[in-house]
């Protein structure tokens, strides 16, 4: 077996920068593991967790397997406080299991872009874990963008469908996606006039959800 001092002083070299990137790149994922297990956001689990953890990573991947983690943790403990209360974490990871279905039964496949357009609230996080449940991508829009903006960015990233807050009704109207739109939040908190939407909320697509986990 030839040494590692026989080979071209090029080759060593390359050997040489592979080790150290390799090096670079494992001290500094040990280092991020290191701050979220001090976080909290990663910690010891049952055998039973871990297995299932490992199957949602699977199924949804690292992002769209979050609030299942948490509902198996703590079910109970509150995961989101806005205007309208407090939501559980086993609330939440329903809602993007209803999210996801619904999304799947209005034709969203694996690899179809979803654009969002929503402030922070309840809606936007049963959204966002909701499209990659679906395996869809997710595109979030900037809520400064105007209506051309929006239809602009919808249509080149591929957007097939459209989730956004009311309040942005008018600046979304431009915008055509395949499998049309849907509302995140369903009234808007700036004005007391009715919407002038007729799009389905999330809120409509979880309570006609039946309960089924997100395939």
């Amino acid at each position: 077996m030839a040494k590692l001092t026989d080979l071209p002083s090029q080759a060593v070299g390359k050997v040489a920068q592979s080790l150290e990137t390799y090096l670079a790149r494992g001290s500094a994922e040990l280092h991020y593991a290191r701050k979220m297990f001090q976080a909290g956001a990663f910690k010891l689990e049952p055998p039973q967790n871990v297995a299932a953890m490992i199957a949602d990573i699977r199924r949804w991947g690292e992002f769209g397997m979050i609030p299942a983690l948490n509902a198996r943790r703590t079910p109970n403990r509150t995961a989101v406080i806005d205007d309208f209360g407090e939501m559980t974490f086993k609330e939440l990871d329903d809602a993007a299991h209803a999210v996801a279905n619904g999304l799947v039964a209005k034709g969203i496949k694996g690899g179809d872009g979803v654009a969002i357009l929503a402030r922070n609230h309840r809606w936007f996080l049963a959204a966002v874990y909701g499209v990659a449940r679906s395996g869809a991508r997710i595109i979030l829009l900037n809520s400064e963008f105007s209506g051309p903006q929006i239809k602009e960015v919808a249509e080149r990233e591929g957007a097939r469908l459209i989730i956004y807050d009311d309040e942005y009704c008018a600046a979304v109207s431009a915008a055509e996606p395949e499998l049309g739109k849907l509302r995140a939040l369903g009234v808007n908190p700036d004005s007391d006039e009715p919407s002038a939407s007729t799009d389905e909320t999330l809120e409509d697509v979880v309570d006609g959800d039946v309960g089924r986990r997100a395939e």
